[in-house]
């Protein structure tokens, strides 16, 4: 009977035995699950000014405006935006004139589309061009548009002659004699520069101007009296008032009010990535143009030029930005998890119980916590982030 017991635990002893040692050859102490990470250094300013090159326009009479484009939307140089009639418009004028206004424009597209055939093309051609657009319609759900290129369609196939040109010359004519009948009295307000469209002020459009940039300090920027955007009139505007402001969207500046150790960290000329937390993240590149002197308590006010267009930085004065130097995104190991023989550094991975050599770079290196962010060379035949776990040291 005591064999028999002995013999049971022995057997029990090399079951637990061989169950442990199949765990820990497949899930090692010593091993880490592959975690990527993003490591950045930055710099931040809650309240950084966005600086702009803006245009007030303002009306020469008191009256009736009528937009002829939307808030928000971009506009040539010279282009006409808006147009105050002298005294009270009835709304069915201002409708019969929007609907001119979209005509107008259909049909400008139709003559630049048309000017595409080559002279002497067949009549067939043409038809088929504008069946691929009566498609192309439907996907935007234009039906004002479709109903345009079935009228050419059924004009081409009954012979009939297309004038484009005469026909946006009646319907431009058309709109002129509308105005004449609104009033005789009209102001034409038209854009000085390109850029972007905007019924609102903050008061700060002179105040602020990107020929100026040199001039401002930490001091200058706290000093603004910055509020929320006045929504301006609709309808109706007095004489000399503001009708609306254009707002270059081709170049404009982000200023920052940054510490002493945080302006240490800037230089003149950097490309940086400003992320704007006020905007879900979203980010966008730009070049440090200017770094102010220090005022007594060290700050100093670092600008950003960005050359790209960013629409949220059209909707703000002030924003919640961070100021990117540098961003490592890969696979976060501790130091001494990076081996190297003849191939170079590698990490050993693990997928399942299969161990492999994941050729790596550097990314990026913190001695002080001690940890590496890597990435996979596009030349390893296997890549550390497809593995499951990372070995980080010997067993």
């Amino acid at each position: 009977m005591t064999k028999k017991i002995i013999l049971g635990v022995f057997a029990a002893a090399a079951l637990f035995f061989t169950a442990w040692g199949a765990w820990y050859v497949s899930s090692p102490v010593n091993s880490a699950d592959v975690v990527t990470e993003t490591v950045e250094h930055f710099v931040s300013d809650n309240d950084a000014v966005i600086i702009r090159d803006e245009q007030v326009c303002y009306s020469d009479i008191g009256g009736t405006i009528y937009s002829s484009v939307s808030e928000g939307e971009r506009v040539a140089k010279d282009s006409l935006i808006c147009t105050v009639f002298g005294g009270a418009v009835s709304a069915d004028n201002l409708n019969e004139l929007r609907m001119l206004d979209k005509k107008i424009e259909r049909q400008s597209q139709s003559l630049n589309e048309s000017s595409e055939y080559a002279e002497g093309a067949d009549t067939e051609s043409r038809i088929n061009s504008m069946l691929r657009s009566v498609a192309d319609a439907g996907r935007r759900n234009d039906i004002m548009r479709i109903a345009d290129y079935k009228e050419d369609i059924n004009s081409l196939r009954s012979g009939a002659e297309l004038s484009d040109e005469e026909l946006l010359q009646s319907l431009v004519l058309e709109k002129q004699a509308l105005e004449e009948r609104i009033s005789a009295d009209k102001f034409d307000v038209t854009a000085g520069m390109p850029g972007i469209y905007m019924t609102y002020t903050d008061g700060l459009e002179t105040a602020l101007s990107p020929e100026n940039i040199e001039s401002y300090t930490p001091s200058a920027m706290s000093g603004l009296m910055i509020a929320e955007p006045v929504r301006l009139a609709q309808g109706t505007v007095e004489e000399g008032g503001v009708v609306c402001k254009i707002a270059n969207n081709h170049v404009w500046y982000a200023a920052l009010t940054l510490s002493e150790a945080d302006a240490e960290q800037c230089e003149e000329g950097a490309e940086v990535t400003l992320r704007f937390n006020s905007a879900g993240g979203q980010t966008v590149g730009g070049t440090i143009y200017f770094i102010s002197e220090p005022e007594a308590d060290g700050s100093r006010l670092a600008v950003v030029r960005c050359p790209e267009y960013f629409a949220d930085a059209f909707s703000y004065r002030t924003a919640d930005i961070d100021m990117i130097f540098e961003s490592y995104t890969g696979v976060r190991l501790p130091i001494y998890a990076l081996r190297s023989d003849e191939g170079g550094r590698y990490a050993v991975g693990m997928k399942g119980s299969a161990e492999y050599k994941c050729y790596c770079e550097v990314l990026y290196t913190d001695t002080e916590n001690e940890f590496v962010i890597i990435k996979s060379i596009d030349t390893s035949p296997v890549k550390a982030e497809d593995m499951d776990r990372i070995i980080i040291g010997e067993r």
